[in-house]
């Protein structure tokens, strides 16, 4: 017979599980995870650090929680940070998470604030559009600037998380080849390639590549690494 009582259990954990990693991001709490998680830092000068983490979707920096106070990390220092079972690495100053990888190229995602949706809408707190800013991404006022000495609260960011405007998000998928960053999309894979252009072509159209299939994305991050 099932035992009721460990089903509940073990559901109620994957829920736990699920809720942390639910993108709910607001204009009070601008990150992409719904709580800081444990996770794993490797700094650009290969430091390695244990912390609690979370991404801010302002500027796409690293922020953690020291004695309960939120404070930041350039993703400039960073080179990789794995975050539960995510991983994001520093692309041009900027955490992407990692979707797929080999030795020779990583396929990313990055999140992006949709200012102009929110300019169509008025903005955050019913501001007019003309004075919609990071500025209004309140708890950020502390750790999103450039002084990553500032900490704010945890428990006190927690508790105002729901209070402010839902933030729109566009994700943008990318290939990663030798520091080059390439949009996920047949046109601009050809662009790259430049004199090779019908080369590349013809390998996309011999492994019929699908652009929203990741590992797909890789075997042309592979390719371009192995051709260019």
């Amino acid at each position: 017979m099932f035992d009721i009582k460990k089903i509940i259990i073990v559901c109620g954990g994957l829920l736990a599980a699920l809720s942390a990693f639910a993108q709910h991001p607001t204009s009070t709490w601008p990150y992409i995870y719904d709580d800081f998680t444990r996770g794993k830092l490797t700094a650009l000068n290969g430091t390695k650090s244990e912390s609690e983490y979370n991404v801010s979707l302002v500027d796409g920096s690293l922020h953690f929680i020291e004695y309960g106070f939120v404070k930041k990390i350039s993703a400039g220092e960073v080179l990789y940070v794995k975050i539960g079972a995510d991983e994001f690495i520093n692309v041009g100053g900027i955490l992407h998470k990692v979707l797929a990888k080999s030795d020779k190229s990583v396929v990313v995602q990055e999140y992006i604030i949709d200012y102009a949706t929110l300019n169509s809408t008025g903005g955050a707190y019913g501001a007019p559009s003309t004075t919609l800013g990071t500025t209004q991404l309140t708890s950020l006022e502390g750790v999103g600037g450039t002084n990553s000495s500032s900490s704010l609260n945890h428990i006190e960011l927690m508790r105002g998380k729901n209070s402010g405007e839902t933030l729109p998000l566009i994700h943008k998928t990318y290939i990663v080849v030798k520091g080059n960053k390439i949009f996920a999309a047949k046109k601009d894979v050809l662009e790259f390639a430049g004199d090779s252009k019908k080369e590349a072509a013809a390998f996309i159209k011999e492994n019929k590549i699908k652009w929203k299939d990741n590992k797909s994305l890789l075997l042309v991050g592979d390719y371009l690494c192995s051709t260019f």
